[in-house]
């Protein structure tokens, strides 16, 4: 293959329901968190699916956590499936042919509803207990939320605020690979 170049195209999935979430292994966590309390709170969703193809995938299961310890009451749908994509090689000499690839890659939906669905899904999840949820934190340094702003009041483009279990499910983990990183090596 090291005589042929990628051919990058973008794919056509189609235009996303105004409630959907691609996940894309590129940005930042925190901005599809931002985007998925944006839709439940102040867009009025009752539902956000996110979705995710390969990389993408374990970045959209902690973008999924924190939306649960964010908003109260959300039931979790996860379906898991498998896409064909086909990759186009062109040739960097003179008198080789243009190949195409074909591979299968993970796609991951989850489902994330203030309505009860199908409770008998083999991908369901109930929503956490009320204590694990802490709806509305104020931006770092406020001391209390504005006067008049009661409940809701911080919106999704001020400053996220990071519990310790939020904190870890956003950083990047390198444990497991390398030298003693996981299961009791001793490197």
């Amino acid at each position: 293959m090291e005589n042929y170049t990628r051919i990058h195209k973008p794919r056509d999935d189609g235009p996303a329901a105004e409630n959907e979430v691609r996940v894309r292994s590129t940005e930042q966590t925190r901005f599809y968190v931002s985007l998925g309390l944006n839709l439940l709170r102040e867009k009025g969703h009752r539902a956000v699916v996110l979705k995710a193809m390969g990389k993408a995938i374990n970045k959209t299961v902690a973008i999924a956590e924190v939306l649960k310890r964010r908003v109260a009451g959300l039931h979790q749908l996860s379906e898991t499936s498998s896409m064909t994509l086909v990759d186009e090689y062109e040739p960097n000499e003179e008198g080789l042919d243009p190949i195409q690839v074909s591979r299968n890659v993970s796609v991951l939906t989850i489902t994330l509803s203030l309505d009860q669905p199908d409770t008998t899904h083999p991908g369901y999840q109930p929503p956490l207990p009320a204590d694990q949820v802490k709806p509305d934190q104020p931006p770092r340094g406020a001391a209390a939320a504005p006067a008049g702003g009661g409940e809701g009041a911080t919106t999704a483009s001020e400053e996220l605020v990071l519990d310790e279990v939020e904190q870890q499910l956003l950083e990047d983990r390198s444990m497991g690979r390398g030298r003693g990183g996981g299961r009791g090596g001793e490197g």
